[in-house]
């Protein structure tokens, strides 16, 4: 995800929250000169402890979702914009039009989008914590602090009083937040769930196409080395 991330977006800043030391020591052993490493003690603060005693692994990682975009605000007043991405993601294009598409919005989410085979899962949320995106402006920031603050008091693998893990409180977002965009590139987003019902094609360049559009990025979900 990084080198490819590097590649077809060469200024990008990433900030890193490192799970565990293994994650630190193979990212500083690679020194990749765009990335910052976050270690989570660093941004572990007493509402969190007291939630990760009671989280599985997966949900601990999930309530941190909203906190690291926070973190990384708070610390650098000079980003202006930060954008949440998922480790297990691969780009194949620029990601200009998809900051194109965002323009002056203070949130920017994404659709699972379903295939009409899946379409059931919708129930589990009907956007997907892939990319997430927050102006430093008064919607963009209080959008996340509401996110931090509703993961932190609840975030779990189940299906609950109309919440699930950290991405169903997303389904609110578009009503709650005039300044929510939705992207609709149809090269972002690509995944598992959704791919059978696009049509895909390798343009004159060599590159993947979706729909006719780029490829922009597709969403490994549970890519394993076996």
């Amino acid at each position: 995800m990084l080198r490819s991330l590097y590649e077809h977006c060469p200024g990008a800043r990433v900030y890193v929250l490192c799970m565990d030391e293994q994650t630190e020591a193979i990212l500083t052993e690679l020194k990749l000169p765009f990335i910052t490493c976050i270690l989570l003690a660093d941004l572990e603060d007493e509402d969190l402890l007291s939630a990760k005693k009671n989280r599985g692994v997966a949900e601990y990682c999930w309530t941190l979702s909203p906190c690291l975009p926070l973190y990384v605000l708070e610390l650098n007043p000079e980003i202006d914009f930060v954008t949440y991405l998922d480790a297990d993601l691969q780009f194949y294009s620029s990601i200009e039009p998809l900051f194109e598409e965002i323009g002056e919005s203070s949130i920017a989410i994404i659709e699972h989008r379903f295939s009409p085979r899946l379409q059931d899962r919708e129930v589990n949320g009907r956007f997907c914590v892939e990319w997430v995106s927050f102006r430093r402006d008064d919607e963009g920031m209080a959008c996340l602090a509401r996110w931090r603050g509703q993961c932190v008091e609840w975030c779990y693998y189940r299906l609950e009083d109309g919440k699930m893990g950290d991405q169903k409180y997303l389904d609110a977002w578009p009503d709650l937040y005039p300044s929510c965009h939705i992207l609709m590139h149809p090269g972002a987003g690509i995944a598992p769930w959704n791919y059978s019902q696009y049509h895909f094609d390798v343009n004159q360049e060599g590159q993947i196409t979706v729909e006719g559009a780029l490829l922009v990025f597709y969403h490994f979900h549970q890519f394993q080395l076996l």
